[in-house]
């Protein structure tokens, strides 16, 4: 063969050989989708992707990312820069939802995910079961932000830890340790200390569930609570005045739930609530906010440095008789079964056997009746009045009139008292 011609055979492939390589690198380097790569270790990249994870035929999580990657294993994911993820029950109800996290390592063969850094999630409940229970719009979504993130789809358990805070409506969840999530019962659990907060009052416990599909939870062991001093202005002074100060609350279980926009507290266990000179403890209580209705049951108990407070005193600016004005201004202990307060109705109720104990005075009746608006305080069933050293008023029913000063016992009257002993001396 001509040298010549040989020389040019080797340019011509030499140059067509550069030309297909320029093509190759031209398109590799224009394609955003799946690249192969060698670079530290990875196998495959891809950029601004969604990766689904499925269980027996059904989405169990999905998550969005900017950039994914795998190295050497064909099971495990990296996803740096997540935007979006969430998850579903076996049923494929979405029960978590906006993950978010600066990354998140997955691992298809045994379903885990596990995310790190600046992680937040939102934590919603199922709808079907939530319009069964309480139809219109729901107010259980809980947002929920943490350092680490970890779910295992066999157990259907994530656990959250590292900075662990969570926001439901106005309030505000301080969790000291980590925050277990239930994801087939869609129950939150945060395990050693909690401090939960809102504008009106805050609760430090050390434990706390939220049932997010029910819309309540519950705080238990070594429960604290602070009423905080409310700026709301009301036509009663005396309401005004019982609001402006602080509430603190002790128990061993406490549960919040939301109905219908309202808050509803049932306290349960060594219940005790303080409020400057005065107090009182049972072993349950019931509050409504809404209706302002109070309810405490078991063994109650009652303490007062007086009952100026319960007196309008626009009403009554003073009293003429010496023995209201004694009993007003005397320490009061009051026992009984069952205590209501209905605050819009100003009435109160306490169901005995009751007691009613002052320094010289001790009453016993089967029921107490006090209606604010009249002024009228009833005792009905067996009523026994002692003053101390002095008489004894035994009856079925005594009223006492508040304002007009006066008292009134009707059927079966009994009425004991001591004669003082004239002495006469022989100068009279």
């Amino acid at each position: 063969m001509d040298p010549r011609y040989r020389i040019l055979l080797r340019v011509g492939w030499g140059s067509l050989i550069l030309f297909l390589s320029l093509v190759i690198f031209i398109v590799i380097s224009d394609w955003d989708g799946v690249k192969s790569s060698n670079r530290k270790g990875k196998r495959i990249e891809i950029d601004g992707a969604t990766i689904y994870g499925y269980d027996r035929g059904k989405k169990s999580w999905e998550i969005t990312s900017s950039y994914i990657w795998a190295g050497r294993s064909q099971f495990l994911f990296r996803l740096d820069d997540v935007i979006d993820g969430c998850l579903y029950d076996r049923s494929g109800r979405k029960v978590l939802d906006h993950l978010n996290a600066k990354s998140i390592k997955v691992n298809s063969k045994n379903q885990t995910l596990s995310a790190e850094q600046d992680v937040t999630a939102v934590l919603v409940g199922r709808q079907d079961i939530l319009q069964k229970i309480q139809p219109g719009e729901s107010e259980s979504d809980v947002l929920i932000s943490s350092q680490r993130f970890k779910y295992f789809h066999s157990s259907q358990k994530a656990y959250l830890s590292g900075d662990v805070e969570l926001r439901q409506g106005n309030a505000h969840i301080f969790v000291e340790n980590e925050v277990m999530y239930d994801v087939s019962r869609n129950v939150a659990v945060v395990e050693g200390g909690v401090f939960y907060e809102t504008s009106e009052f805050c609760v430090t416990a050390n434990r706390m569930v939220i049932f997010l599909d029910e819309e309540y939870a519950v705080f238990e062991g070594n429960i604290q609570g602070e009423r905080l001093r409310l700026a709301r202005e009301y036509e009663d002074d005396r309401e005004n005045h019982l609001q402006s100060e602080p509430l603190y609350l002790t128990s061993d279980k406490l549960t919040y739930r939301t109905v219908s926009g309202d808050i509803q507290l049932i306290i349960e266990g060594n219940v005790v609530l303080k409020q400057s000179d005065k107090w009182i403890q049972g072993e349950w209580a019931f509050y409504d906010r809404e209706s302002q209705f109070f309810e405490m049951r078991g063994a109650v108990v009652f303490w007062s440095n007086s009952i100026e407070w319960l007196i309008d005193r626009e009403r009554k600016a003073e009293f003429l008789n010496l023995d209201f004005n004694e009993v007003i201004a005397q320490p009061v202990t009051v026992n009984c079964r069952s205590a209501v307060f209905k605050s819009e109705e100003k009435h109160l109720e306490l169901l005995g056997p009751l007691t009613v104990e002052q320094k010289e005075l001790n009453l016993s009746a089967s029921r107490l009746l006090y209606d604010d608006l009249t002024g009228v305080l009833s005792f009905h069933g067996r009523v026994v009045v002692d003053r101390l050293f002095s008489d004894q008023l035994k009856s079925s029913f005594l009223s006492i009139h508040v304002f007009d000063e006066r008292v009134f016992a009707e059927k079966d009257i009994q009425v004991e008292f001591e004669w003082e002993e004239t002495i006469v001396t022989e100068d009279q």
